[in-house]
């Protein structure tokens, strides 16, 4: 294997973004909320990837078992001005992008949209089953005002 340095390549995937450039006065806003934390916005409708805000320092990840700090989620929920969300996308599993995704979706009245293992998460975390949803690859799936296609 060898390592790439900079920034990937997505020459392959540009068929993938064909909408136009938003202008100054477009109702979408993006937030970066950190990491790999976005929150997507248009003003009736929002969605959130990751949702990922416990933070947990480096020796709590090799020391001990890890859980989502309520309190942190909480007040970055706040800050964001988040109450309400259509889904929150965990990009994949690890723990830096899926840990807290389930308690954000139970705060905000959200679905955990992805592939099995984050349904699995939300399952887990006592999420009832109509606010999981696995999505195939691939497929598009409509999210309150949008149509997200998971790759």
């Amino acid at each position: 294997m060898r390592l790439k340095l900079g920034r990937p390549d997505l020459r392959n995937y540009a068929g993938s973004f064909d909408a136009p450039t938003a202008g100054p006065d477009a109702p979408l806003t993006v937030t970066w909320a950190g990491v790999t934390t976005l929150l997507i916005d248009d003003g009736a409708s929002a969605v959130m990837t990751d949702g990922f805000f416990s933070r947990p320092g480096l020796l709590e990840v090799g020391l001990r078992r890890l859980s989502p700090s309520t309190p942190r989620i909480d007040g970055c929920l706040a800050r964001l001005g988040v109450d309400r969300l259509e889904a929150v996308l965990p990009v994949h599993t690890h723990f830096d992008h899926a840990m807290d995704s389930a308690v954000v979706a139970e705060r905000a009245g959200a679905r955990v949209v992805g592939g099995t293992s984050a349904v699995q998460v939300g399952r887990g975390a006592g999420l009832p089953a109509d606010r999981l949803t696995t999505v195939t690859p691939g497929e598009p799936i409509t999210l309150g005002a949008y149509d997200i296609t998971l790759i």
